[in-house]
Protein backbone atom coordinates (compact mmCIF):
# COMPACT_ATOMS: atom_id res chain seq x y z
CA UNK A 1 0.00 0.00 0.00
CA UNK A 2 2.96 2.09 0.91
CA UNK A 3 4.71 1.33 -2.62
CA UNK A 4 1.78 2.54 -4.14
CA UNK A 5 0.38 5.80 -4.28
CA UNK A 6 -2.60 5.67 -5.81
CA UNK A 7 -3.65 2.37 -4.11
CA UNK A 8 -2.67 4.73 -0.50
CA UNK A 9 -5.17 7.62 -1.57
CA UNK A 10 -7.82 5.36 -2.70
CA UNK A 11 -7.49 3.37 0.78
CA UNK A 12 -7.43 7.07 2.31
CA UNK A 13 -10.40 7.86 0.49
CA UNK A 14 -12.20 4.99 1.71
CA UNK A 15 -11.58 5.27 5.30
CA UNK A 16 -13.04 8.77 5.14
CA UNK A 17 -15.85 7.74 3.61
CA UNK A 18 -16.43 4.86 6.22
CA UNK A 19 -16.19 7.84 8.80
CA UNK A 20 -18.27 9.94 7.46
CA UNK A 21 -20.72 7.18 6.99
CA UNK A 22 -20.22 6.58 10.76
CA UNK A 23 -20.58 10.81 11.46
CA UNK A 24 -23.97 10.85 9.47
CA UNK A 25 -25.55 7.77 11.29
CA UNK A 26 -24.53 9.22 14.79
CA UNK A 27 -26.32 12.56 13.63
CA UNK A 28 -22.65 14.40 13.73
CA UNK A 29 -23.29 15.33 10.53
CA UNK A 30 -26.28 15.87 7.86
CA UNK A 31 -26.03 14.68 4.10
CA UNK A 32 -25.61 18.01 2.73
CA UNK A 33 -22.63 18.38 4.95
CA UNK A 34 -21.22 15.05 3.99
CA UNK A 35 -21.39 16.06 0.35
CA UNK A 36 -18.96 19.16 1.09
CA UNK A 37 -16.64 17.08 3.64
CA UNK A 38 -16.26 14.15 1.01
CA UNK A 39 -14.63 16.54 -1.51
CA UNK A 40 -12.93 18.38 0.40
CA UNK A 41 -9.89 16.83 2.47
CA UNK A 42 -9.05 20.72 4.97
CA UNK A 43 -12.90 20.58 5.89
CA UNK A 44 -12.41 16.68 6.61
CA UNK A 45 -9.45 17.35 9.14
CA UNK A 46 -11.55 20.27 10.31
CA UNK A 47 -14.02 17.70 11.73
CA UNK A 48 -11.30 15.10 12.41
CA UNK A 49 -10.79 16.30 15.92
CA UNK A 50 -14.43 17.63 16.47
CA UNK A 51 -15.31 13.80 16.56
CA UNK A 52 -13.46 13.12 19.79
CA UNK A 53 -16.50 15.12 21.18
CA UNK A 54 -19.86 14.17 22.37
CA UNK A 55 -22.22 13.94 19.34
CA UNK A 56 -24.00 17.23 20.00
CA UNK A 57 -20.72 19.24 20.65
CA UNK A 58 -19.88 17.77 17.46
CA UNK A 59 -22.84 19.06 15.45
CA UNK A 60 -22.68 22.51 17.48
CA UNK A 61 -19.34 23.48 16.81
CA UNK A 62 -19.08 22.79 12.86
CA UNK A 63 -22.77 23.05 11.77
CA UNK A 64 -23.82 27.38 12.03
CA UNK A 65 -27.71 26.20 11.78
CA UNK A 66 -27.56 23.81 14.78
CA UNK A 67 -25.45 25.96 16.33
CA UNK A 68 -28.06 28.97 16.60
CA UNK A 69 -30.65 26.66 16.65
CA UNK A 70 -29.29 24.90 20.01
CA UNK A 71 -28.54 28.61 21.12
CA UNK A 72 -32.42 29.70 20.18
CA UNK A 73 -33.73 26.75 22.37
CA UNK A 74 -31.14 27.20 24.99
CA UNK A 75 -31.73 31.10 25.59
CA UNK A 76 -34.61 32.54 23.14
CA UNK A 77 -37.19 29.64 23.18
CA UNK A 78 -37.71 29.46 26.62
CA UNK A 79 -38.27 33.05 27.20
CA UNK A 80 -40.66 33.33 24.72
CA UNK A 81 -42.44 30.31 26.16
CA UNK A 82 -43.00 32.04 29.37
CA UNK A 83 -44.41 35.33 27.73
CA UNK A 84 -45.77 34.08 25.02
CA UNK A 85 -49.43 31.76 25.46
CA UNK A 86 -50.02 30.86 21.91
CA UNK A 87 -46.38 29.36 21.66
CA UNK A 88 -46.79 27.66 24.79
CA UNK A 89 -49.75 26.09 23.21
CA UNK A 90 -47.78 25.45 19.89
CA UNK A 91 -45.19 23.89 22.06
CA UNK A 92 -47.66 21.33 23.65
CA UNK A 93 -49.39 20.55 19.83
CA UNK A 94 -45.63 18.97 19.27
CA UNK A 95 -45.31 16.98 22.08
CA UNK A 96 -48.50 15.69 22.25
CA UNK A 97 -47.95 15.34 18.11
CA UNK A 98 -44.38 13.42 19.38
CA UNK A 99 -46.15 11.33 22.08
CA UNK A 100 -48.78 10.07 19.40
CA UNK A 101 -45.42 9.00 17.34
CA UNK A 102 -43.74 7.24 20.11
CA UNK A 103 -47.39 5.90 20.98
CA UNK A 104 -46.98 6.82 24.34
CA UNK A 105 -50.86 8.85 23.60
CA UNK A 106 -53.73 7.25 22.17
CA UNK A 107 -55.43 9.30 19.62
CA UNK A 108 -58.09 9.40 22.75
CA UNK A 109 -55.88 10.77 24.92
CA UNK A 110 -54.25 13.32 22.28
CA UNK A 111 -57.63 14.73 22.09
CA UNK A 112 -58.34 15.15 26.13
CA UNK A 113 -54.93 17.32 26.10
CA UNK A 114 -56.11 19.39 22.81
CA UNK A 115 -59.02 19.72 25.05
CA UNK A 116 -57.49 21.47 27.71
CA UNK A 117 -55.00 23.67 26.50
CA UNK A 118 -56.72 26.52 27.05
CA UNK A 119 -56.49 25.97 31.03
CA UNK A 120 -54.75 28.62 32.89
CA UNK A 121 -53.37 25.97 34.97
CA UNK A 122 -51.84 24.17 32.43
CA UNK A 123 -50.20 27.43 31.44
CA UNK A 124 -48.59 27.99 34.62
CA UNK A 125 -47.44 24.18 34.52
CA UNK A 126 -45.80 25.40 31.28
CA UNK A 127 -44.51 28.00 31.74
CA UNK A 128 -42.66 26.67 35.17
CA UNK A 129 -41.59 23.83 32.78
CA UNK A 130 -40.28 26.65 30.70
CA UNK A 131 -37.87 27.95 33.17
CA UNK A 132 -36.58 24.87 34.39
CA UNK A 133 -35.70 24.15 30.97
CA UNK A 134 -34.35 27.59 30.29
CA UNK A 135 -32.12 27.34 33.53
CA UNK A 136 -30.42 23.75 32.22
CA UNK A 137 -27.35 25.07 31.10
CA UNK A 138 -26.39 26.90 34.54
CA UNK A 139 -24.56 24.10 35.96
CA UNK A 140 -22.84 23.67 32.79
CA UNK A 141 -21.87 27.66 32.56
CA UNK A 142 -20.63 27.71 36.46
CA UNK A 143 -18.65 23.97 36.89
CA UNK A 144 -16.52 24.82 33.10
CA UNK A 145 -16.33 28.35 34.58
CA UNK A 146 -15.31 26.53 37.95
CA UNK A 147 -12.91 23.98 36.02
CA UNK A 148 -10.95 26.71 33.88
CA UNK A 149 -10.40 29.46 36.68
CA UNK A 150 -8.58 25.99 38.15
CA UNK A 151 -6.01 25.90 35.39
CA UNK A 152 -5.70 29.07 35.48
CA UNK A 153 -4.88 29.87 39.29
CA UNK A 154 -2.79 26.82 39.38
CA UNK A 155 -0.05 27.59 36.46
CA UNK A 156 2.45 26.09 39.14
CA UNK A 157 1.04 22.55 38.21
CA UNK A 158 1.79 19.71 36.11
CA UNK A 159 -0.90 20.33 32.88
CA UNK A 160 -2.14 17.11 33.12
CA UNK A 161 -2.40 17.07 36.81
CA UNK A 162 -4.34 20.57 36.30
CA UNK A 163 -6.60 19.07 33.53
CA UNK A 164 -7.11 16.20 35.58
CA UNK A 165 -8.45 18.37 38.58
CA UNK A 166 -10.43 20.62 36.12
CA UNK A 167 -12.74 16.99 34.97
CA UNK A 168 -12.92 15.88 38.28
CA UNK A 169 -14.73 19.62 39.12
CA UNK A 170 -16.94 18.70 36.06
CA UNK A 171 -17.54 15.31 37.29
CA UNK A 172 -18.51 16.33 40.34
CA UNK A 173 -21.09 18.80 39.61
CA UNK A 174 -22.51 16.23 37.14
CA UNK A 175 -22.94 13.61 40.43
CA UNK A 176 -24.10 15.76 43.14
CA UNK A 177 -28.16 15.31 43.43
CA UNK A 178 -28.15 19.01 43.87
CA UNK A 179 -26.89 21.28 41.34
CA UNK A 180 -26.69 24.74 40.66
CA UNK A 181 -29.28 24.46 38.37
CA UNK A 182 -31.51 22.23 40.10
CA UNK A 183 -30.93 24.91 43.17
CA UNK A 184 -31.98 27.61 40.82
CA UNK A 185 -35.28 25.69 39.64
CA UNK A 186 -35.73 24.67 43.41
CA UNK A 187 -36.14 28.66 44.18
CA UNK A 188 -38.05 29.38 41.63
CA UNK A 189 -40.95 26.93 42.58
CA UNK A 190 -40.36 27.90 45.81
CA UNK A 191 -40.93 31.98 44.93
CA UNK A 192 -44.01 31.22 43.37
CA UNK A 193 -45.24 29.16 46.30
CA UNK A 194 -44.85 31.94 48.60
CA UNK A 195 -45.87 34.15 45.92
CA UNK A 196 -49.16 32.24 45.71
CA UNK A 197 -49.13 31.67 48.91
CA UNK A 198 -50.61 28.13 47.69
CA UNK A 199 -48.32 25.27 48.98
CA UNK A 200 -50.86 22.85 48.25
CA UNK A 201 -50.59 22.66 44.13
CA UNK A 202 -46.58 22.46 44.43
CA UNK A 203 -46.54 20.05 47.18
CA UNK A 204 -44.42 17.58 44.55
CA UNK A 205 -43.01 19.83 42.07
CA UNK A 206 -41.09 22.13 45.07
CA UNK A 207 -39.15 19.63 46.63
CA UNK A 208 -38.23 17.39 43.21
CA UNK A 209 -36.99 20.60 41.63
CA UNK A 210 -34.20 20.74 43.38
CA UNK A 211 -32.40 17.89 42.17
CA UNK A 212 -30.76 17.14 39.33
CA UNK A 213 -32.40 15.59 36.51
CA UNK A 214 -35.76 14.29 38.67
CA UNK A 215 -36.70 17.78 38.79
CA UNK A 216 -37.17 18.45 34.92
CA UNK A 217 -40.19 16.12 35.33
CA UNK A 218 -41.39 18.41 38.88
CA UNK A 219 -44.05 19.84 36.85
CA UNK A 220 -45.81 16.69 34.80
CA UNK A 221 -45.72 14.78 38.26
CA UNK A 222 -47.98 17.82 40.23
CA UNK A 223 -50.49 17.80 37.43
CA UNK A 224 -50.93 14.29 37.77
CA UNK A 225 -54.20 14.12 39.15
CA UNK A 226 -55.42 17.29 38.15
CA UNK A 227 -53.84 16.25 34.59
CA UNK A 228 -53.54 12.58 34.40
CA UNK A 229 -53.36 12.39 30.58
CA UNK A 230 -51.35 15.17 30.13
CA UNK A 231 -48.98 14.26 32.67
CA UNK A 232 -48.30 10.61 31.53
CA UNK A 233 -47.58 12.44 28.30
CA UNK A 234 -45.11 15.02 29.77
CA UNK A 235 -43.45 12.14 31.92
CA UNK A 236 -43.24 9.89 29.16
CA UNK A 237 -41.88 12.53 26.59
CA UNK A 238 -38.76 12.90 28.95
CA UNK A 239 -38.28 10.03 30.35
CA UNK A 240 -38.15 7.92 26.71
CA UNK A 241 -35.99 11.04 25.75
CA UNK A 242 -33.62 10.20 27.91
CA UNK A 243 -33.67 6.62 27.46
CA UNK A 244 -33.22 6.72 23.64
CA UNK A 245 -29.99 7.63 24.45
CA UNK A 246 -28.45 4.69 25.74
CA UNK A 247 -27.60 2.09 23.23
CA UNK A 248 -28.93 -1.19 24.19
CA UNK A 249 -28.05 -3.98 21.20
CA UNK A 250 -26.45 -1.77 18.92
CA UNK A 251 -30.43 0.41 18.84
CA UNK A 252 -31.77 3.08 20.67
CA UNK A 253 -32.79 2.86 24.56
CA UNK A 254 -36.25 1.21 23.63
CA UNK A 255 -36.06 -1.40 25.76
CA UNK A 256 -35.22 1.01 28.84
CA UNK A 257 -39.03 2.81 27.98
CA UNK A 258 -40.95 0.92 29.96
CA UNK A 259 -38.15 1.18 33.15
CA UNK A 260 -37.96 4.68 32.56
CA UNK A 261 -41.32 5.09 32.77
CA UNK A 262 -42.18 3.25 35.08
CA UNK A 263 -39.60 5.16 37.44
CA UNK A 264 -40.51 8.62 36.54
CA UNK A 265 -44.31 8.12 36.79
CA UNK A 266 -45.26 5.44 38.25
CA UNK A 267 -42.95 5.75 41.57
CA UNK A 268 -43.51 9.42 42.27
CA UNK A 269 -47.06 8.43 42.46
CA UNK A 270 -46.36 5.77 45.20
CA UNK A 271 -44.34 8.18 46.94
CA UNK A 272 -46.79 11.05 46.71
CA UNK A 273 -49.60 8.08 48.17
CA UNK A 274 -47.17 7.70 51.18
CA UNK A 275 -46.49 11.39 51.67
CA UNK A 276 -50.23 11.69 52.05
CA UNK A 277 -50.48 8.86 54.40
CA UNK A 278 -47.52 10.07 56.34
CA UNK A 279 -48.70 13.69 56.67
CA UNK A 280 -52.25 12.39 58.07
CA UNK A 281 -50.61 10.61 60.26
CA UNK A 282 -48.29 13.26 61.61
CA UNK A 283 -51.22 15.76 62.77
CA UNK A 284 -51.61 13.62 65.26
CA UNK A 285 -48.90 14.01 66.58
CA UNK A 286 -46.44 17.11 68.23
CA UNK A 287 -44.21 19.21 66.39
CA UNK A 288 -40.54 18.66 67.74
CA UNK A 289 -37.36 21.22 66.91
CA UNK A 290 -35.36 20.56 70.08
CA UNK A 291 -33.84 17.91 68.56
CA UNK A 292 -31.79 19.50 65.95
CA UNK A 293 -29.41 21.52 67.96
CA UNK A 294 -28.63 18.19 69.59
CA UNK A 295 -27.70 16.63 66.46
CA UNK A 296 -25.53 19.76 64.98
CA UNK A 297 -23.72 19.57 68.70
CA UNK A 298 -22.91 15.91 68.14
CA UNK A 299 -21.47 16.19 64.62
CA UNK A 300 -19.66 19.28 65.25
CA UNK A 301 -18.04 18.04 67.77
CA UNK A 302 -17.45 14.58 66.24
CA UNK A 303 -15.79 16.47 63.33
CA UNK A 304 -13.55 18.80 65.72
CA UNK A 305 -12.55 15.45 67.46
CA UNK A 306 -11.42 14.49 63.86
CA UNK A 307 -9.75 16.70 63.44
CA UNK A 308 -8.07 16.81 66.55
CA UNK A 309 -7.16 13.02 65.87
CA UNK A 310 -5.55 13.81 62.47
CA UNK A 311 -3.41 17.13 63.74
CA UNK A 312 -2.26 14.71 66.83
CA UNK A 313 -1.14 11.62 64.64
CA UNK A 314 0.08 13.37 61.52
CA UNK A 315 1.28 17.19 62.86
CA UNK A 316 -0.72 18.92 60.29
CA UNK A 317 -4.58 19.39 59.32
CA UNK A 318 -6.06 17.22 57.11
CA UNK A 319 -6.63 18.10 53.23
CA UNK A 320 -9.93 18.69 52.45
CA UNK A 321 -9.93 15.90 50.17
CA UNK A 322 -10.22 13.81 53.49
CA UNK A 323 -12.47 16.22 55.07
CA UNK A 324 -14.96 16.19 51.67
CA UNK A 325 -15.94 12.90 52.53
CA UNK A 326 -16.58 13.15 56.57
CA UNK A 327 -18.64 15.91 55.26
CA UNK A 328 -20.92 14.46 53.06
CA UNK A 329 -21.55 11.61 55.51
CA UNK A 330 -22.44 13.81 58.20
CA UNK A 331 -24.56 16.24 56.00
CA UNK A 332 -26.49 12.90 55.15
CA UNK A 333 -26.98 11.43 58.43
CA UNK A 334 -27.89 14.80 59.89
CA UNK A 335 -30.94 15.34 57.45
CA UNK A 336 -32.12 11.71 57.73
CA UNK A 337 -31.83 11.95 61.54
CA UNK A 338 -33.88 15.41 61.70
CA UNK A 339 -36.33 13.78 59.48
CA UNK A 340 -37.17 10.78 61.40
CA UNK A 341 -37.18 12.95 64.90
CA UNK A 342 -39.38 16.42 63.90
CA UNK A 343 -42.75 14.09 65.15
CA UNK A 344 -45.71 15.76 63.72
CA UNK A 345 -43.73 18.67 61.46
CA UNK A 346 -44.83 19.20 58.16
CA UNK A 347 -42.42 18.20 55.04
CA UNK A 348 -41.53 21.74 54.78
CA UNK A 349 -40.78 22.53 58.23
CA UNK A 350 -38.52 19.26 58.17
CA UNK A 351 -36.79 19.82 55.40
CA UNK A 352 -36.02 23.52 56.25
CA UNK A 353 -34.80 22.50 59.62
CA UNK A 354 -32.27 19.75 57.55
CA UNK A 355 -31.10 22.28 55.71
CA UNK A 356 -30.39 24.70 58.42
CA UNK A 357 -28.52 21.98 60.77
CA UNK A 358 -26.19 21.34 57.29
CA UNK A 359 -25.26 24.75 56.87
CA UNK A 360 -24.37 25.56 60.75
CA UNK A 361 -22.77 21.55 60.95
CA UNK A 362 -20.48 23.02 57.88
CA UNK A 363 -19.77 26.45 59.41
CA UNK A 364 -18.58 24.90 62.82
CA UNK A 365 -16.43 21.97 61.01
CA UNK A 366 -15.00 24.73 59.28
CA UNK A 367 -14.01 26.66 62.27
CA UNK A 368 -12.69 24.03 63.80
CA UNK A 369 -10.27 23.65 61.43
CA UNK A 370 -9.02 27.44 62.30
CA UNK A 371 -8.93 26.82 65.98
CA UNK A 372 -6.59 23.50 65.72
CA UNK A 373 -3.98 25.41 63.58
CA UNK A 374 -3.26 28.64 65.07
CA UNK A 375 0.25 29.31 63.79
CA UNK A 376 -1.40 29.22 60.23
CA UNK A 377 -1.39 32.57 58.47
CA UNK A 378 -4.59 33.39 58.09
CA UNK A 379 -6.28 34.21 54.51
CA UNK A 380 -9.30 35.69 54.42
CA UNK A 381 -10.28 34.55 51.20
CA UNK A 382 -9.13 30.92 51.78
CA UNK A 383 -10.85 30.94 54.67
CA UNK A 384 -13.86 32.41 53.39
CA UNK A 385 -14.16 29.87 50.49
CA UNK A 386 -13.26 27.00 52.89
CA UNK A 387 -16.08 27.37 55.17
CA UNK A 388 -18.55 28.08 52.57
CA UNK A 389 -17.62 24.81 50.98
CA UNK A 390 -18.33 23.18 53.95
CA UNK A 391 -21.72 24.70 54.69
CA UNK A 392 -22.64 23.98 50.83
CA UNK A 393 -21.88 20.25 50.98
CA UNK A 394 -23.31 18.98 54.60
CA UNK A 395 -25.86 21.73 53.27
CA UNK A 396 -26.93 19.75 50.18
CA UNK A 397 -26.45 16.02 51.97
CA UNK A 398 -28.77 17.15 54.88
CA UNK A 399 -31.17 18.11 52.30
CA UNK A 400 -30.76 15.01 50.09
CA UNK A 401 -31.20 13.28 53.06
CA UNK A 402 -34.28 14.60 54.82
CA UNK A 403 -35.83 14.40 51.34
CA UNK A 404 -34.99 10.50 50.19
CA UNK A 405 -36.06 10.26 54.25
CA UNK A 406 -39.41 11.64 53.22
CA UNK A 407 -39.78 9.88 49.90
CA UNK A 408 -39.39 6.07 51.49
CA UNK A 409 -42.12 4.20 50.20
Amino acid sequence: MISSISYLQRALLASRMETLIRWYRGGRVTDAHVEKISSSLPLYLYHLPLSFLPGKFHRFFSDRRFFVDTLYNIIVRPIRLYFNPVLREEWLREIVSEGQERQVLSKEDAEEILSQIHDPYIHKYLQSLAVHVGMSPITHVISTGLAILYILNHPEMPRAEAYAMAAGILAFFQIIPVSPGSFARGLYVLFLAIKERNFKDYNLALPLSFFKYVGYISFPIQMTYSYPTLARCMAGFWATRVARIIPVFGEGGALLEHKAFNFFYNWPLTIRRKMNERAELRKTQKTRSWHVLLIVMIFSLTSWLLQNLHVSIRGMLPAFGVVAPVLILFGFLGGVIVNSGSGGSSFSRRVLMALTSGVVIGLLAALGLLFFDPETEVNLIDWASTIIWCSFITATFSTTGAVLTEFKV
